[in-house]
Parts: C-alpha cells; structure tokens; sequence
C-alpha cells in the first residue's frame, strides 16, 4: 500500500515538472521575455521556443499531422507538415464570379469559358463575388487568401494559338505563291478553323481560310492583294483563273514537304474567263513593257483610258517589231538649197517616206525613252508644180513646208528601239 502511494505521488510530481517546464517556456515566448532573448543574442534559444509553440498551435490544425500553422506578415497560415500533404489535400480555391469574354457577359454553362476564349482569342475578365480556399475537400481554417479574392477583378489572357507555319498555294500542281504564314486566327463555336496570314510581314498577297477538320470537308477561302507589282498582279490573275476553272486549290507545308490541305479539281466546261482573260493579257503586257524599258511601274488604284491605249500600243510595238497603221497626210520641212531642189525632182511619182526620232513617254510616272522610225510607203507629193515654182523663189537655208498625202496605200510602219 505505501508502495501504491509513492508511485502516484511519483506520477504526479513528473506531471507538476512538466507543467512547470511548460508555465516557463510559455512565460519565456511572452511580449517581454523573447525581445530580451534575442537583444541578449539567444537567437537559436528564441527560435526554438517559436518553433515549439508552432508544433504546439500545428496540433489544434483540421488535417493535423498533414497540415499546420506557420506565421507570414499576413499572419498564420496553412502550411503541409508532410511529404504528400499536398498530394492528399491539394489547395484550391473554389469562386463564385461574373465573367465577361471580350466585352460580352458569359452565360453558357455548357461550354468551358476558358476554352471558349482560347478558340476565339479573347480575353477573359472575371469578377469574384465569392471566394474559399480548399484543402482537398476540407474548408481551409485560414482564409486570408480568399478574402483577398472577393470583389477582386482578374483578366485571363488565353493561350495563344500555335506559331504561323511557312506554306505555299497551290492550283494544279502550280505553286503560284511560295512563302505564306498561315496562322490559326480563331476557332468557330461550330468547329471552324479560321486561318490567315495577316500577321505575315513584306507580302501583297492575304488569304483567309475556313474548314473543318472533322464533317464537313468544304474549303472556303477569300483572298485580297494589296499594292501590287505589275509581276504580282499578273500572278494574282493567273491564280485567279485557276481557281475558277476549279482545278483544286491546296495548302502545301513546306517543313513537312506535305499537303495541309487540298480540294479535289472540277471538270467544268461552261466557266467563262474572258474577263479574266482580258486581265492576264492587260497586265502581261504591262510587264512585257516594264521588263523593256527597265522600270518598275506604281499602279494607281484606277487606270485611266489614255494609258490603258498607250499601253496597248507601246506593247503590240514592242511584241510585233513594228506597227502598222494609217495615216492621211505628212508634213516635212527642208531647207532651200541644191541638194533639196535635185531632190524635188524625185517627187512627181510616190515614194517611201521614212521618218527618224526619238521619243520619251510618261506611264505611270516612269519616262519610256525610245527611237522611231517610221515608213511611209507610198507618200506622193501635193500641189507639186506650185512647190516646184516657191522653190525656185527661194534662197538657200529658208525653209519650204512639203504636204504628203498617201497615193494608193494609206498604211505606214512604224519600228523602235529603246534608248538605254
């Protein structure tokens, strides 16, 4: 029996030390005593004791042993005490919140708006109402963070589409523009893809494509060329009448040497590409003429009907070597002197009248430079005995107008050459 009582008098004296080993480490973590420690430079004896007080408070935490206290300037907050806390009790926040995509309030519950924004590539602006932090499925005891959410407003930027990719155009197997960025521009609520490459630098040419990758296998596309050269414009022409003619329009990947897309060609007969037509031929000879002269024209946005003829006559001269026209009557001045009167003798029948000069043009504001020669076959003097007797009258070096007038051949040849 005595036996009994010193033993519980034992256990009672150990618990009395271990709550006074507690009244003096409490007493020694109050307002006064832990400036004292640290200004007597018991930094590790005041680290210790705080560390002892956390593990003490980490015991009261919801998901003790996993998670407990720890102090920031915000003040306590939840922190993992284990390797896989967070594994088993991930943090989230779960928020009730307004939300706008570009400038529209966002209703449809069906869709994700994150993924809505992201294939319209539009910003996302969300308003939380509401806000609780999470620990796995447990409400988290600190929720300092989530206070800081409510009434906060976020904007989501969404993930950018993929990097343009280097491709070429293609009709019939002709490549008829070899370097084009296509980039995904937007992805329709109905799945389709909208890709452009507006985004591309130093071109003329912009496409923009619509299909879908699943369905429907249709393939629009518009296109629109900006400040062209005559050379481009030509091409754009070309391209155009292909297209037209429905010979299966692709999208070559030049890195992976292979078609993206391609449209299966149409037999059809019936497509009238006479306008077309006439557009190749027009800027076909525009650059036949540039490539001549060596200049580089500046199109206007409307080409007027003087030009548009002088195009066509400079050209068909520069095709054919010559050009032949009519004519009705020729003027030609000569100085008074002995050659010229021998020469008067010459006239009574139709001779070849030729023609030298040099001419300089304007077009598009380049000058054409050129040297002509023009033949007039059959050119027959007028009023040839009343000239014959002015002549006469006439001292050396005063000059004397002739009139020709065509005899039986009103045509006359003209040739050129440029002059560099």
């Amino acid at each position: 029996m005595t036996q009994h009582i010193d033993n519980k008098f034992e256990e009672l004296g150990d618990k009395l030390k271990c709550i006074d080993n507690k009244i003096i480490i409490y007493s020694q973590f109050s307002q006064e005593n832990l400036p004292t420690l640290v200004a007597e430079n018991k930094i590790e004896l005041a680290d210790s004791i705080l560390n002892n007080c956390f593990s003490d408070i980490s015991k009261k935490h919801v998901l003790y042993p996993d998670y407990g206290y720890t102090y920031t300037n915000d003040g306590l907050i939840s922190v993992p005490l284990t390797q896989d806390a967070e594994q088993k009790y991930p943090s989230s926040m779960n928020m009730r919140a307004d939300i706008e995509v570009g400038e529209n309030l966002y209703h449809n519950k069906n869709v994700d708006p994150f993924e809505y924004a992201y294939r319209h590539q539009k910003n996302m602006f969300v308003k939380v109402t509401d806000a609780t932090k999470m620990l796995g499925n447990v409400k988290d005891p600190v929720q300092k963070e989530a206070e800081k959410l409510r009434g906060q407003s976020l904007m989501v930027k969404p993930k950018e589409f993929p990097k343009a990719v280097p491709c070429s155009v293609v009709v019939d197997d002709v490549t008829y523009f070899e370097y084009i960025l296509f980039r995904t521009k937007e992805i329709l609520d109905d799945g389709t893809y909208v890709v452009s490459n507006k985004e591309q630098k130093n071109t003329h040419i912009y496409f923009e494509l619509r299909f879908k990758i699943k369905g429907d296998k249709r393939l629009d596309f518009t296109s629109n060329i900006i400040k062209p050269t005559c050379k481009e414009r030509l091409n754009y022409a070309k391209f155009i009448k292909a297209v037209q003619m429905k010979k299966g329009f692709g999208v070559y990947l030049l890195e992976q040497h292979q078609y993206a897309l391609k449209a299966q060609p149409e037999n059809d007969s019936d497509i009238d590409t006479s306008a077309i037509d006439a557009e190749i031929d027009f800027f076909a000879r525009l650059c036949l003429i540039e490539d001549y002269f060596s200049v580089r024209f500046k199109l206007p946005e409307k080409i007027e009907t003087e030009d548009s003829k002088l195009i066509y006559d400079i050209s068909n001269l520069i095709q054919n070597n010559k050009k032949t026209l009519s004519w009705e009557s020729r003027k030609l001045t000569i100085n008074v002197g002995v050659e010229s009167k021998d020469t008067m003798n010459k006239f009574t029948n139709p001779i070849s009248l030729i023609e030298e000069g040099n001419c300089c043009l304007e077009l598009f504001g380049e000058e054409l430079k050129y040297h002509y020669r023009r033949v007039f076959k059959s050119a027959m003097l007028t009023d040839f005995e009343r000239k014959c007797q002015m002549m006469n009258l006439l001292v050396d070096n005063e000059k004397l107008d002739l009139v020709f007038k065509p005899f039986k051949d009103n045509t006359f040849f003209e040739y050129i050459n440029k002059i560099d």
